[in-house]
């Protein structure tokens, strides 16, 4: 199985001479490729790789969230449900 999104607009097709033939749009396909987050892994990782991988994505996406925390209590249309969040804490 290969996750991959638009695979279409992937280096290995782009730059090889392939020949394929596309049906639809791949909107979704593109979507897949734009709005995910995928975590390569393989059957090899060690339990050190494993650990690494999760402090880094927690890093991450802790980073994602007070970015977008910032910008909600910064925004005035959506002050009030910054606020309600605080609130909750």
């Amino acid at each position: 199985m290969v996750f991959a999104g638009n695979i279409l607009k992937q280096p290995a097709i782009t730059e090889g001479n392939y020949q394929y033939r596309i049906i639809g749009d791949l909107k979704n396909t593109d979507k897949v490729m734009r709005d995910t987050f995928w975590l390569g892994v393989y059957p090899g990782l060690t339990e050190e790789m494993i650990d690494y991988i999760i402090i880094c994505s927690k890093i991450k996406v802790g980073d994602c969230i007070n970015e977008l925390l910032r910008f909600i209590k910064n925004s005035s249309r959506h002050k009030a449900e910054y606020t309600l969040y605080e609130q909750q804490k």
